[in-house]
């Protein structure tokens, strides 16, 4: 990113010697600042050691010479652009009245239009030295010196707003200004026709077209109402800007209030007043030029990657973790666009919107708040922010230490009293140390002879995990078809189908004897593993007449990352430590209805849902 400092001082330099008291001397200011200001800012601690009372004075005495000695400099800086702009501006008038109507005039265009752009300018900076001042010296003066400016030639645009409109009456005459109505030109030819009424001919924004605009955040907070905050907005809205952006919040009993409006050289003086009104409501106002870059392009154009990330830790998220987030989002010129609070108890759950360059390794920062996330104990869900991402319509969840809290094949093992041997390839399984499918085929024919009637007992023993009621009913609500696809058994599958309210259940399906009434330590028909999961998965979307971008998948084991990587959005739910790693967003919490939060549910928002009969 250019700084603005060496964007200032390019533009100096473009400039004939005689003519670089045209633009403010910010780099000089500057120095001055972090020379002379900065070592006596009254918002440094004052040591222990120190009385405070003579500590304090001591600092305001030295500030009160150093900032006075910055103003005067400021002030003389203003006295030589006053001249500059006085003298041009008188000029080019002469000029204007002057000229003949030919092409010469079109040179008076541009430099009208190079004399706005130095306006702008030299506003910019004005706006950006004094919010150094500011922030150097611990002071808040710029609203205040910023009212005092508008009365100077130099930003004052008066003057050059006549000049504009005498210009813009010769051009008329002239007849050379495209798009200009013909029978107009003709009638400005006449003498009977008052030269003042020329501009009129002209096309719509001839000049505003021209001219550069500056974009300016204006912040206002108080103690106070909305009330207040529209008087400042009236004001803004009288002096007819374009406001880009805004943003208004209350938190506690206090407003905040912000706004990036698109400043014209002839809007300068706005800002008398709504200072004006901001002193008269008690807020506090700041003014802030944004640096103009492309990078600054760049972060609202297309060219970027959107994102939005979830964050989540229902304990609270703690400072170390937040100024942690906040300098990853930094180490890749992160840009946030918003962030809403999704938790009402405390600060739990944050969605961010962000965006990336779109030469961002995305690798490498998933990996990274990755590690962030277990060293803090705080989920991180990053998703891409797309139309896709609060119109998902399908969800499927993976069943044992999911939607239920056991192993139903363990639970089978204990029954049978083979829970040891079962127990220890299931934990391989799902670490991914051998292959589901050969797994399931061991764990299956330690099972042979036992009656069929251990799936009612098992039934009786199983646990559905917090929130997985909630989860289904709200989903249910919405509208999503939700399906249960797990490497057990069919029977219990079916039975956590009918308990939940979900569409579609898909597991193993084990053999029995001739006479029905035990198993035979076999399967039969596909194996539900890893990629049948991913399969099934695009199936039943399939049917659903669903994008995959719309789907969900919900899974803790090895054998559920397929199905994870092809879904929409994939969700490891308190799983393994390679399962998480692997998957695209992860879940460490105790209830399964936080996964709403990763589909933007706030809580009022699931509150609501849940209401309903």
């Amino acid at each position: 990113m250019v700084r603005f400092g060496k964007l200032i001082q390019e533009k100096r330099n473009e400039l004939p010697e005689d003519q670089q008291l045209a633009i403010l001397d910010y780099n000089g200011l500057t120095d001055y600042i972090q020379r002379e200001v900065q070592q006596h800012c009254i918002r440094t601690i004052v040591p222990d050691s120190d009385p405070f009372p003579p500590a304090i004075s001591a600092r305001l005495k030295a500030l009160d010479y150093a900032s006075g000695n910055f103003f005067a400099k400021l002030d003389e800086e203003a006295k030589h652009l006053n001249e500059y702009f006085s003298h041009i501006i008188q000029s080019i008038q002469s000029e204007i009245d002057s000229a003949p109507l030919d092409d010469s005039l079109f040179d008076l265009v541009q430099r009208v239009t190079k004399l706005e752009e130095l306006l702008l300018l030299n506003y910019t900076a004005l706006a950006k030295i004094l919010k150094k001042h500011d922030r150097a010296s611990g002071l808040h003066i710029s609203p205040v010196y910023l009212h005092r400016s508008s009365a100077m030639s130099f930003l004052k645009s008066e003057e050059l707003q006549k000049a504009k409109e005498a210009l813009a009456g010769k051009l008329a005459a002239s007849g050379d200004v495209d798009g200009a109505d013909q029978i107009m030109r003709d009638g400005a030819s006449s003498p009977d026709v008052e030269p003042a009424s020329f501009k009129n001919s002209l096309p719509e924004g001839f000049f505003s077209g021209r001219a550069k605009k500056q974009d300016v955040l204006l912040q206002m907070r108080g103690d106070t109402d909305l009330k207040a905050v529209q008087v400042v907005v009236d004001c803004l809205a009288e002096h007819d800007l374009e406001i880009r952006d805004f943003t208004f919040s209350c938190i506690g009993k206090g407003v905040a209030f912000g706004a990036i409006v698109a400043l014209r050289s002839t809007d300068v003086h706005v800002f008398k007043d709504v200072v004006s009104a901001a002193e008269k409501n008690k807020l506090s106002l700041s003014f802030e030029v944004p640096a103009q870059s492309e990078e600054n392009i760049q972060a609202v154009s297309g060219s970027r990657i959107h994102f939005t990330a979830t964050v989540l830790s229902t304990q609270g998220l703690t400072p170390k973790f937040l100024q942690q987030w906040t300098t990853l989002l930094r180490k890749y010129n992160a840009v946030i666009n918003d962030m809403t609070r999704l938790t009402e108890a405390n600060l739990g759950c944050i969605d961010y919107k962000l965006s990336v360059s779109a030469d961002c390794d995305v690798v490498a920062l998933r990996e990274e708040i990755f590690a962030l996330s277990r060293e803090n104990a705080t989920d991180v869900a990053l998703q891409v922010n797309d139309v896709f991402r609060r119109n998902k319509r399908l969800v499927v969840f993976d069943m044992d230490s999911t939607l239920i809290q056991q192993e139903v094949i363990d639970e089978i093992a204990r029954y049978a009293g083979v829970m040891d041997q079962v127990a220890a390839i299931t934990e391989s399984a799902m670490n991914g140390e051998i292959d589901f499918t050969e797994s399931l085929k061991r764990r299956v024919a330690l099972l042979k002879g036992l009656p069929v009637s251990v799936f009612e007992a098992v039934r009786q023993r199983i646990t559905f995990t917090p929130g997985a009621h909630a989860l289904c009913r709200a989903l249910k609500r919405l509208g999503f078809k939700l399906a249960v696809i797990s490497g057990g058994f069919i029977p219990l599958a079916k039975y956590v189908k009918h308990e939940l309210g979900l569409d579609y259940a898909f597991a193993n399906q084990l053999a029995v004897s001739n006479d029905g009434l035990t198993l035979t330590g076999e399967t039969f028909g596909a194996i539900v593993n890893g990629e049948r999961k991913a399969e099934l998965l695009e199936v039943i979307a399939q049917a659903e007449g669903v994008e995959l971008e719309q789907t969900v998948a919900v899974g803790d084991g090895a054998n559920d990352l397929w199905m994870l990587a092809k879904a929409g959005l994939g969700v490891a739910f308190n799983a393994k430590p390679r399962v998480q790693q692997m998957a695209p967003a992860r879940i460490n919490e105790k209830s399964l209805q936080t996964i709403l939060y990763l589909l933007g549910y706030s809580d009022s928002e699931q509150a609501e849902v849940l209401s309903r009969p």
